[in-house]
């Protein structure tokens, strides 16, 4: 009796685990099946492409003064390496998406950006 009642809680927390895992994935999937059909025609123009190519370069521009501030400062205490080591993980992860989706714009942004956020953990590793 009790073997059968521990893993009726087992079936219920599995089927409660599924539910949480995917109902948010289904209702993500569904808001850009629905985001897609709606501004694809926006989203496929030459001009869109020029714009959002052009953008996906801010990310290495913005990163760039603080690398060159990393190596001016005398002190790198108070930087946070737990940030940069997130940051290049994304960045990282972005760099194959960009491999995935052939997007050159996107590789290329994302993987200056890691060598440059690898540059900062570097120097604030080395000088601590």
């Amino acid at each position: 009796m009790k073997i059968t009642k521990f893993f009726k809680e087992i079936i219920n927390s599995l089927i409660f685990i599924k539910i949480v895992i995917l109902v948010p994935k289904v209702c993500a999937i569904f808001i850009v099946e629905f985001l897609n059909k709606k501004i694809s025609f926006l989203l496929e123009k030459n001009f869109f492409k020029i714009i959002i190519s052009s953008l996906i370069f801010m990310n290495p521009i913005a990163i760039l003064p603080r690398v060159w501030t990393i190596f001016k400062v005398p002190n790198v205490t108070g930087i946070s390496l737990t940030m940069w080591y997130i940051f290049a993980a994304i960045q990282a992860a972005v760099t194959l998406e960009g491999i995935r989706v052939k997007s050159v714009a996107m590789f290329w942004s994302m993987f200056i950006s890691l060598i440059q956020s690898m540059t900062i953990i570097t120097v604030v590793l080395y000088r601590t």
